[in-house]
């Protein structure tokens, strides 16, 4: 296996776990959500928006990548409150 082959490999298995994660966070959402509906809270919380960037970013060690981090975690936060108004109007 090249050098190039091996990398490729490496990368494949953060995928797996990256995807892994990802089901397990939307997961969470979607049990949020059912919270927030019993609690009758709106799906947008921009404070905790911001919490859970903050907390993010201050993990990254290599700053050279915080604007990419920056850029998936509010894609994952903007598919998160998309899966949360999906089970608001399930209950409809």
């Amino acid at each position: 296996m090249n050098r190039l082959e091996e990398l490729r490999k490496e990368i494949d298995n953060i995928d797996s776990q990256i995807s892994s994660l990802l089901v397990k966070r939307f997961k969470k959402s979607l049990d949020i959500a059912e919270v927030k509906a019993n609690m009758q809270k709106h799906v947008y919380d921009p404070d905790r928006e911001r919490l859970v960037l903050e907390n993010v970013l201050r993990e990254i060690e290599d700053k050279t990548f915080e604007m990419y981090v920056h850029d998936v975690y509010k894609k994952i936060i903007e598919l998160s409150k998309d899966i949360q108004h999906m089970r608001f109007h399930e209950e409809d």
